[in-house]
Parts: C-alpha cells; sequence; structure tokens
C-alpha cells in the first residue's frame, strides 16, 4: 500500500458535486419510519462546497448545548422543520430510495439525524482537543462510542480521541473519487463524491489540518448579546456574524430586545 502525504498540491478549488433541490420537503411515513421526500420541481443546483459554512450548517442543526443529553436525545433535538428546510436549500444529502410511490428521492429522517449529530460530535471532540479539556474530550468521546460508531482500542483518552476522528473520517471519505482534468491552461485534480454527508466530513478533515492560528481566528459564533443567531460560521478579518444575520437583521433584533427589555 502506498501512501501520499503533502501539506499542499496547488489550491483547493472545488469538490465535483451536484445535486438537486425541490420546491418542497414532504414528511411521509413508511413502514413505521419518518422520510423526507422531494416533492414539487426538481432543481439541479452546486452547493457552496469548499466554503466551511457548509458543514457548519449542519453542526448547527443541532441545538442541544449539553453533551450529557443522550446520542437519541441530540437526534431529537433536529426537528423535521430545520431538516426539512436544510434538505430543500441544499438537495438531499444521500438518497435511500428513488421513484418510490410517486415521488423521486427519500432519505429517512433518522439517517439524516445520525449522520449529523455524528458530525456534530466529532467537530465538538476536535475543539476540545484544540483546547486540551480532558473532561470534554471524555464526555464526547463516549457520546460517540456509545453509538457502536467504531470498536478501536486505545491506551490513553488523548491518544484514542485523535485516532478516533482520524479513523471514523477516513471511513466516511472511502467513496470520494480522485479524478483528473488535465484541460490547459489550468489542469486540475477534482475530488468527486455523490454525497453532501462526505462533503461535510471533507471539510471537517480539512479544518482538522488548517494552522491553530487560523482556527481561532476565523472560526467564530454569531453574536447574540448583539442580534445574531448564536450559530457557529466560518469568517474572515472584523467580520462579526454569520450568513444568515447581516447588520441590519442584528440590528432589528437588538433594537426589539432593547424594546421589550425597558
Amino acid at each position: 500500500m502506498v501512501y501520499f502525504e503533502f501539506e499542499e498540491i496547488g489550491n483547493l478549488i472545488d469538490v465535483d458535486v451536484a445535486v438537486t433541490t425541490w420546491e418542497r420537503i414532504i414528511l411521509r411515513e413508511r413502514e413505521g419510519e419518518q422520510y423526507l421526500v422531494s416533492g414539487g420541481a426538481p432543481k439541479v443546483v452546486k452547493p457552496p462546497t469548499t466554503d466551511y459554512n457548509f458543514m457548519l450548517s449542519l453542526i448547527n442543526l443541532v441545538k442541544v448545548s449539553d453533551v450529557s443529553v443522550s446520542f437519541e436525545g441530540l437526534m431529537n433535538s433536529i426537528s423535521f422543520e430545520a431538516a426539512a428546510k436544510w434538505v430543500q436549500e441544499n438537495g438531499f444529502p444521500e438518497v435511500e430510495h428513488y421513484y418510490l410511490d410517486g415521488a423521486y428521492a427519500w432519505l429517512s429522517l433518522s439517517r439524516f439525524r445520525r449522520e449529523v449529530v455524528t458530525l456534530w460530535l466529532l467537530f465538538h471532540l476536535w475543539l476540545a482537543l484544540l483546547y486540551e479539556d480532558e473532561k470534554e474530550i471524555t464526555r464526547y468521546l463516549q457520546s460517540l462510542a456509545a453509538r457502536n460508531i467504531s470498536d478501536f482500542s486505545f491506551r490513553r483518552k488523548k491518544i484514542t480521541a485523535q485516532q478516533f476522528i482520524s479513523d471514523l473520517i477516513d471511513q466516511r471519505l472511502k467513496e470520494m473519487q480522485p479524478r483528473i482534468s488535465a484541460y490547459l491552461p489550468n489542469p486540475r485534480i477534482l475530488l468527486h463524491t455523490n454525497n453532501l454527508f462526505t462533503v461535510a466530513y471533507f471539510q471537517l478533515a480539512l479544518l482538522i489540518t488548517q494552522k491553530d492560528e487560523t482556527k481561532g481566528k476565523n472560526l467564530k459564533v454569531c453574536p447574540i448579546e448583539e442580534g445574531g443567531c448564536g450559530n457557529l460560521f466560518w469568517g474572515h478579518g472584523n467580520r462579526k456574524f454569520c450568513p444568515l444575520c447581516d447588520r441590519r437583521t442584528a440590528y432589528s433584533r437588538r433594537k426589539k430586545k432593547n424594546k421589550n427589555s425597558n
């Protein structure tokens, strides 16, 4: 087996992925399980796959901040409405059934929630490692291990967490394939996938390999006290609010909050 290890091969331009969005996403039940189901007219879009905010938009769907809540509790914090809105805007991250009962695409709500919560836990486990918070490392790791995602055995917590992150992301990236685009004047290597969960895990892998000072500077929280929404986002320079909260929106919320408090 041969491994190519590199610090940089040019610059990442894109992940080659196109998805179909739909006018609406419907909740339907089949054999006792709830599904996100496509409805209305389709539209092919190309999601912003090189922007970390794509991955963070999935992570922000989890609304429980206390990791002591069970894995199922974290899953249930993702409402159908929030999941449907995400799929409507970004497309199905993956499809379990095609052309079934008059609908083109079906994805079980539990599958969607499970992948998002796994991504959320991995992200926060990495943050705990970054800030060397042993207590949080143990808590997040236990939440992941409780789902039997991995059966790895380790000697020390820190090695456990790092190896867990590496191996789990590696599992998720196996279906991503490199392709060469040799057209001059700009030949490129593309990474191809049909799965948006894979894209999110790839972005997490890229984020982990960023320099620590870059992570600390650009990974931000949209400030609730100033009219923001509290979501995590990736922003450069002096950017204070996430892509969903422009300054006008934040100002309006802040003004309304001040009015209600008087």
